[in-house]
């Protein structure tokens, strides 16, 4: 271990008791991180990375686990470490950035509470200096309202305000080392970019070292300054990141790499459909929530169409209103004002079995939109009883043939949910919204949660059934890569507005709102062709707006709470 070594891992294995035997989780892992470095590590689920994390920050429990090898950091053995040990390093000289950032804070305690717990055990036992600690860590993440977010709870939070809490708390007792678990894995390009440039210029400040655990090698290419890839328990290639990205040595490394989405992949064209009426036609939607003392328009005058057999992406940063139009199209919430039309026809908000069965949708959480109690056929099968789709003597068969349909075997159907990989959770889900033989599927963030390889052979069976089954897809999403490759129009939304629509390929090759550019601009780029791109964009760039506040980031998909409690704490 060099002078400027500060963490090094070496033929670290891990095994751990299941009910078959001993699963061999980690097999000889071995890197260093130096002093100052921004170190990252990849790899697709199931590869080692979260456990080799959680062993370094002692968080892995005890019962039921082998270990061999070492885990050093400043000299000291970790794997030889008691709770005494842990509570002198932990929290003071390494810290950890949890990947959900909203659950890793305690609903229990404000913001201000937890904060301040972790800087006095930093060592600081004054209490109004604890205070002005945690006010000014909010300030240093660029919190517009430190004061507010003190008293919040973490349940009044969006995802990129708690995110911003999270780094402020990993980095006000200025550790030496900051491990970050996927930190911007629920974030829009625009905020994780934020996220992500905070950690550079607070890091950079105090010199601390970063270990980056992401499946998103875009991240990596513009954060990271060595970095290894990990497969099945071992590290198979390890260097610079400027190296591996250029010249890959091992078939696995080339092969995430060629997964990810390009800004420069073209989505698949629809052909043009002449006067046809568009299957999906939204006409002066808005939308307001209101609480007693506040309101907030979530989506205001929205006009768009969405042509039959097309995939339309609607895209925006946390609070520009997509997953609530997306709830509207699917009557999950009642319409304000407006129209939406179907083939035509006008939608009710009250709607009879057949609108809804034409009508389904994929969520981001594969695992909550499953029952864990239910086993996979009879999740599929409940839409066939529902609306009597298959005589019950051709259920069975049915249910089989759905699963092939999504690239699972048919024996999945006696299967719990707890026992598939997120990839086959979500195929399992898809398989379930096509046992109503729909003509239009909305997905909202269906693939954020997948590494890149699982990813990428989820979009190819997307853009295969669209093409075998002429469904339509209505695609929320904030990753503009996935959006280029598989989507043909695209929908960009800012603060309930609709700013710019129309062909992906032409919007990202000549966008023409200065909020698309920005959002675009926001993308980690991979490729030289995308950095052209890029600085194409930016050649004729107007004045920046004005950047969104907390109650805009606070509004969106489960986010509307935090806007009306903020506002309320506000008020008194």
């Amino acid at each position: 271990m060099g002078d400027d070594t500060i963490l090094s891992i070496d033929d670290l294995n891990f095994m751990l008791r299941v009910y078959e035997g001993e699963k061999h989780i980690l097999k000889g892992v071995s890197f260093d991180i130096r002093r100052g470095e921004h170190f990252a590590v990849v790899g697709e689920s199931g590869s080692g990375k979260t456990v080799t994390a959680r062993l370094t920050m002692g968080l892995m429990a005890v019962r039921g686990m082998r270990h061999a090898g070492s885990i050093r950091f400043k000299g000291r053995e970790l794997l030889d470490f008691g709770p005494s040990d842990w509570r002198t390093v932990r929290g003071r000289e390494m810290t950890m950035i949890f990947q959900d950032p909203v659950g890793a804070l305690n609903p229990v305690f404000s913001v201000g509470d937890q904060l301040m717990a972790v800087i006095k055990l930093g060592g600081e036992r004054s209490r109004q200096m604890q205070r002005r600690k945690a006010l000014e860590a909010l300030e240093r993440v660029m919190l517009l309202d430190p004061e507010r977010v003190m008293s919040a709870y973490s349940f009044q939070l969006s995802g990129g305000i708690a995110q911003r809490v999270n780094i402020a708390m990993a980095l006000v007792n200025e550790p030496e080392l900051v491990i970050a678990d996927e930190p911007g894995t629920a974030l829009d390009a625009t905020i994780q970019q934020q996220s992500l440039q905070l950690m550079r210029e607070l890091t950079a400040r105090t010199g601390t070292s970063v270990m980056l655990i992401t499946h998103n090698l875009a991240v990596v290419r513009n954060f990271g300054q060595r970095m290894a890839v990990m497969h099945d328990g071992q590290v198979v290639e390890a260097g610079p990141v400027v190296d591996i990205f250029d010249s890959p040595k091992q078939a696995y490394t080339r092969a995430l790499l060629d997964a990810v989405p390009r800004l420069t992949d073209c989505g698949t064209a629809v052909q043009p459909h002449g006067q046809e009426r568009p299957f999906i036609e939204v006409i002066g939607l808005r939308h307001v929530y209101r609480s007693a003392s506040h309101e907030v328009v979530a989506l205001d005058g929205i006009d768009m169409q969405v042509p039959r057999g097309s995939c339309t992406a609607i895209v925006g940063e946390s609070g520009s209103g997509k997953t609530t139009l997306g709830r509207l199209i699917l009557a999950m919430e009642p319409l304000n004002q407006g129209s939406i039309l179907l083939e035509g026809k006008l939608l009710s908000g009250r709607r009879n079995l057949d609108s809804r069965r034409r009508i389904q949708v994929v969520q981001q959480n594969p695992t909550s939109a499953l029952n864990p109690k239910r086993r996979v056929g009879d999740s599929i099968g409940l839409p066939l009883d529902v609306h009597g789709l298959v005589p019950k003597a051709r259920r069975r068969e049915r249910i089989g043939e759905l699963l092939t349909m999504v690239g699972l075997d048919s024996s999945f159907a006696d299967r719990y949910p707890a026992s598939l990989s997120g990839g086959q959770k979500q195929r399992v889900a898809l398989a379930r919204a096509l046992a109503c033989e729909p003509d239009l599927i909305v997905m909202d963030e269906p693939t954020s949660a997948l590494d890149v390889s699982v990813q990428a052979r989820i979009l190819d069976l997307l853009n295969d059934l669209r093409t075998r089954l002429g469904l339509t897809y209505l695609f929320i999403t904030h990753d503009l890569g996935v959006v280029r490759r598989l989507a043909d129009r695209m929908v960009v939304l800012l603060h309930g507005k609709l700013v710019e629509q129309g062909p992906t390929d032409q919007i990202f090759e000549a966008p023409q709102h200065a909020y698309t550019r920005r959002l675009l601009s926001s993308v980690p780029m991979m490729t030289e062709r995308e950095q052209q791109m890029k600085r194409k964009w930016l050649e004729e760039w107007p004045e920046p707006e004005a950047p969104p506040s907390a109650d805009d980031l606070a509004v969106g998909a489960g986010g509307i709470i935090a806007a009306h409690e903020l506002a309320g704490q506000r008020g008194n």
